[in-house]
């Protein structure tokens, strides 16, 4: 179905069009369709061993993009999983628990079966391998991923094709990604940093294909040479991506009027913004969404960039804040933000032992505090309710990095704060209680065993951890009273 539809959208572009570029070549659609083809004929011995879900490990970004086609038109569903087999890759593995992997290297740890999909299998089969001519319908789900936005524990989600498409088209209506362009101006480019693991990332770099703007194959590493070509272009990122690209920029840098920057995963601090404007660009959106909800909110240069600000709520969603008890509240009034549109996913597509315990009477919770501007529909998130907490773009538990830390021997007590570094980008401190040395690089080291993406820590001694009355670490306190020491 992902092909209909990308040939269906692509009726009004000619075979000039290039679908993926990389540093050393590039593929047109037409080309990209006929690998795929051949890829789909070389796995469809996979049907008649009937998986109801195949695990993707490919490090190859291209190659990657045409397994999850071909398993599209063999009616299998995919689930992308991350290149590194770490600590993120065990645990999404342990989620979604693949019945086939099929892998750019062997995964002997893990009891399932595997192929190997590796430099030289792509090579054989797409010079000289058949072409798969058939299309099976999928009659299930289409994607499978892992969600880990709205809850302390991670959830196992599907998606149909047809919901995809229905975001993508989302996507496209919103005119988030800014592909609109002077008649005879070249397209932009796109640079998603977000990966096609998590659904979010997936459509994004779909709606993008779709709207005829081409990809571009890279890293973070390399993005300092893509945009010194000065191309138009768009970046898709999360806080921590941008500041690290504003950290290899050239100190020359100033703002170009060709970039589109797209900020999704957290909130965009207001010094980290004005850097951006000063170095990069002024065109920037922020994107308020989960992988369950979908798009929710835009912020973007058309709204005042006020704190706590997500933008104004997109015309398909309904956004209320309510009370513990769910009556609505009035317009400036914290309570509980609940959300209902159609691009939520519905409670049968939650697929843990979870499934649909942040639904009440059709709306969706999320799990964020925050208010409402009626007048412009403006949607502020000002916490949480539970621990969970965004360091650049990545969620984290601090409660279970607290029960880290308090298991450390010899710490007699600990816990886990959030503090903005120079750019407002939040980062984990570590308040310790102890009498004796200890080695942090290992403390670190466990802590990281957990959250691989976890940043850098910062340690500090202190006598007592702070706590409110209910015995929990007074995480604001400690936050407050860093940063009032980093100040001076």
């Amino acid at each position: 179905m992902f092909e209909e539809f990308l040939l269906q959208s692509h009726k009004s572009f000619d075979d000039k069009y290039v679908l993926f570029e990389g540093f050393s070549r590039s593929w047109r659609m037409r080309e990209f369709l006929v690998d795929v083809k051949k890829v789909a004929h070389a796995l469809a011995g996979i049907r008649e061993q009937a998986p109801s879900i195949v695990g993707i490990k490919c490090r190859n970004f291209y190659h990657h993009w045409l397994v999850i086609f071909a398993l599209d038109q063999l009616g299998i569903a995919s689930a992308s999983l991350p290149n590194d087999t770490g600590v993120t890759f065990h645990e999404n593995f342990n989620i979604i628990q693949p019945d086939l992997m099929l892998c750019d290297e062997v995964l002997s740890a893990y009891r399932v079966k595997n192929i190997l999909i590796n430099e030289r299998w792509f090579s054989d089969i797409l010079s000289k391998g058949g072409v798969f001519l058939d299309r099976y319908k999928n009659t299930s789900f289409a994607r499978v991923s892992v969600a880990s936005g709205t809850g302390v524990t991670a959830e196992k989600i599907g998606a149909t094709a047809e919901y995809i498409i229905q975001n993508i088209n989302n996507i496209l209506h919103s005119n988030l990604l800014s592909f609109s362009h002077k008649k005879g101006e070249k397209k932009p480019q796109l640079i998603s940093c977000i990966g096609f693991d998590i659904l979010t990332g997936f459509q994004i770099i779909m709606a993008a294909m779709v709207a005829g703007v081409t990809v571009e194959i890279t890293d973070r590493t390399h993005i300092a040479a893509v945009l010194a070509r000065n191309t138009p272009l768009v970046l898709i990122l999360s806080p921590l991506h941008l500041e690290y690209v504003i950290g290899i920029l050239s100190p020359l840098s100033t703002a170009r009027d060709n970039l589109n920057i797209i900020i999704v995963g957290g909130s965009l601090p207001e010094q980290l913004r004005k850097i951006t404007t000063q170095k990069l660009t002024k065109k920037i959106h922020v994107v308020y969404g989960t992988e369950e909800t979908g798009l929710v909110a835009v912020q973007n240069d058309k709204l005042d960039w006020s704190m706590n600000s997500v933008g104004s709520v997109l015309p398909w969603v309904e956004v209320e804040v309510v009370d513990e008890n769910g009556h609505i509240l009035a317009e400036g009034q914290e309570g509980s933000v609940r959300i209902k549109s159609s691009s939520v996913l519905p409670p049968q597509f939650f697929l843990g032992p979870k499934a649909g315990e942040k639904f009440q009477n059709g709306w969706f919770y999320p799990g964020d505090r925050g208010y409402l501007k009626f007048s412009n529909r403006e949607l502020f998130i000002t916490g949480r309710y539970d621990d969970l907490v965004s360091f650049g773009g990545d969620k984290f538990d601090l409660r279970l990095l607290d029960d880290i830390v308090k298991s450390f021997s010899p710490i007699i007590d600990g816990s886990v704060f959030p503090v903005p570094d120079q750019n407002g980008i939040l980062k984990p401190y570590v308040a310790v209680v102890c009498e004796d040395n200890f080695d942090g690089d290992e403390l670190s080291r466990k802590m990281h065993e957990k959250y691989e993406n976890l940043p850098s820590i910062t340690l500090i001694w202190v006598n007592e951890i702070p706590r409110l009355s209910d015995g929990r670490p007074n995480r604001k306190l400690m936050t407050d009273s860093i940063s009032e020491t980093l100040k001076k």
